[in-house]
Order: structure tokens, then C-alpha cells, then sequence
């Protein structure tokens, strides 16, 4: 959600490599601060099997692509939470959370016991890693964030002139599906939080973390006397409209592909109403941004 956001700057971001959509890992962030009675995990796409063994326990193979964590500047250091076992039941519960939403199952309602029972866990299980059913949601969120938030810091730091040379060869700005790809291959999680029984929280959530992300960036070459209250509404417009196109994306069954969607995030900041009636409109918009500062400190006056 943060692809206008060119409109002050990207480092291209390598291509994510593929990963079953509806397949989670959860690892703990080496970091993020651990308070001694909980971990901090970080979600990565993975493919796991279960294998029954001579002992009846289930075993877990996981196979994940080392160099896009490399690239994306994750790396893998003093897990807060080494056995196995732990991390696989943590990974059913986030699971659980997925099947529950994407069943219509509301989070208001949901309680430890249909996490415990669609995970197949038990509520001892549920409650040695989490205190309760907000505690368990924040963590996984605060895993979706930061991995998006890395995405919307890569795409933040695209010039401006990068970003309209991908829009006048059809292109999305550099890092944009990147991004796109990873909320599609979490789309049973991200869509369930972001969809009506989700939580209503998570979107502010996350358009919180990408104002502050690109704001400094965006302000790169904007007089100092034309930032202040226009800028202001200006960011929030802008991180709102990519949001927008997230959750229409997600309502639609993600019905195009992410590099649509990378596109239409890229020019659609950019598009003023006029435009689709051909009847577009030039406005100084640094003269009128200085207007509105003038009114706001009088309080009073006429555009």
C-alpha cells in the first residue's frame, strides 16, 4: 500500500519466490524485544509435511528460500522458541485463525476454544504461548506488519523520476509486486483480518506504520513553506487510496493478478477525476498548499 509512495522514491526488490498461499511459519524476529513470558514470530511462507513416526509424533519438514530472506534483510538468530513442537503448534494456531475467518467466524466472537479445536490443541498448549485471544492476534499482526512494513520501506525509496518511467512504459514501480505477491501468498490471514469479521484495527495498523515509512521520504523536495497541513491530508489521502485498492483487491477473491494490482497501485495517486472525462485540471498545487497553510493559521479567509 504504498506504491505512490514513489512519489518519493524504490531500491528494486528481487522477485519473492513462490510458496503455497495458504502455507505459515512463524519464527521468532531476532529483532524484536521478547518479553520473558511470550515470543515475537515472524511469518514466512513455507512448505511442511507431517509424518507419522514409529512414536506417533508428527514431524515437520521445512523448506524455505534463504536467499529472499537475504535479500529482504531477514536473518535467523537466537529463536526465543527452539523446540520444534512449540513452534509447530504456534503455526497451527495462526493457521486455525485463518480457517476460522475465512469460514466467517468473527474475531469479536472468537474464543480459545474454537482456536484450541480447529488447531487441534489444547487450551494448556494455547495458553503457554499466548494470555489470551487479543494477546494471541497482536502477535500475529505485529508479524504481518513488519514484514510488510520492510516491503513499503523498500518501495519508499524509488525517485520520483523512477516512478513515472514505470508508468510511461506500463510497468508497476519498482518493489511494488513484491509487496503485492507477499499479501497474496497470506491471503487466507491478511484477507480474513482486513475482511468484515476481521479486525477493524489492523488496516489503521498498518496505514499508520506506511505514513510514517514514507512521510520524510515524500517530503523530499517540497518547500518547507508548502508542507504543514496540506501535505498532511495529502499522505493520508494518498496511503488511504493504496489501502482502498488492498481491500477491494481482497474482496474481489483477488481476482487479477499482483502485477495488475502493482500497476494500478502505481499510477493511481497520479490520476486526478478530470482525467477520465478528458477534462483534467492543472492546479499550482504548491501555492495553493501555502494558501490553505495561511487559512488554518488565520482560521478565517477565502480560497
Amino acid at each position: 500500500m504504498a506504491f505512490a509512495f514513489g512519489v518519493a522514491a524504490t531500491a528494486l526488490v528481487p522477485a519473492a519466490a513462490s510458496a503455497p498461499a495458504s502455507q505459515l511459519w512463524l519464527e521468532p524476529l531476532a529483532s524484536a524485544p521478547v518479553a520473558a513470558s511470550a515470543s515475537v514470530f515472524r511469518l514466512q511462507p513455507v512448505a511442511w509435511v507431517f509424518e507419522a513416526s514409529s512414536s506417533d509424533r508428527m514431524t515437520l519438514r521445512r523448506f524455505q528460500n534463504a536467499a529472499k530472506e537475504s535479500e529482504l534483510g531477514m536473518r535467523e538468530t537466537d529463536f526465543s522458541c527452539r523446540d520444534r513442537r512449540s513452534r509447530r503448534s504456534q503455526c497451527a494456531l495462526a493457521d486455525a485463525l485463518a480457517d476460522l475467518l475465512a469460514e466467517g467466524k468473527e474475531l469479536s466472537r472468537l474464543t480459545v476454544s474454537d482456536l484450541t479445536n480447529c488447531a487441534d490443541l489444547t487450551r494448556r498448549t494455547f495458553y503457554s504461548h499466548y494470555r489470551d485471544i487479543p494477546d494471541f492476534v497482536d502477535a500475529v499482526e505485529t508479524i504481518l506488519a513488519e514484514e510488510i512494513g520492510q516491503l513499503i520501506h523498500a518501495i519508499s525509496e524509488a525517485s520520483l523520476p523512477q516512478v513515472y518511467s514505470a508508468i510511461k512504459m506500463l510497468e508497476p514501480a519498482p518493489g511494488s509486486v513484491e509487496l503485492v505477491e507477499y499479501l497474496a501468498k497470506n491471503k487466507r490471514l491478511v484477507g480474513g483480518l482486513l475482511g468484515p469479521g476481521g479486525d477493524p484495527g489492523f488496516i489503521k495498523r498498518l496505514t499508520d506504520m506506511a505514513c510514517l515509512a514514507v512521510s520524510e521520504r515524500m517530503q523530499t523536495g517540497i518547500p518547507e513553506e508548502a508542507r504543514g497541513v496540506f501535505f498532511d491530508y495529502y499522505l493520508s489521502y494518498v496511503v488511504a487510496a493504496e489501502a482502498g485498492v488492498v481491500q477491494r483487491w481482497f474482496e474481489t477473491g483477488l481476482a487479477e493478478t499482483p502485477e495488475t494490482i502493482a500497476r494500478i497501485m502505481t499510477v493511481i495517486a497520479f490520476v486526478r477525476p478530470g482525467d477520465l472525462y478528458g477534462m483534467p485540471i492543472d492546479i499550482d498545487v504548491p501555492a495553493y498548499g501555502m494558501r490553505l497553510m495561511g487559512l488554518a493559521t488565520a482560521g478565517k479567509g477565502d480560497l
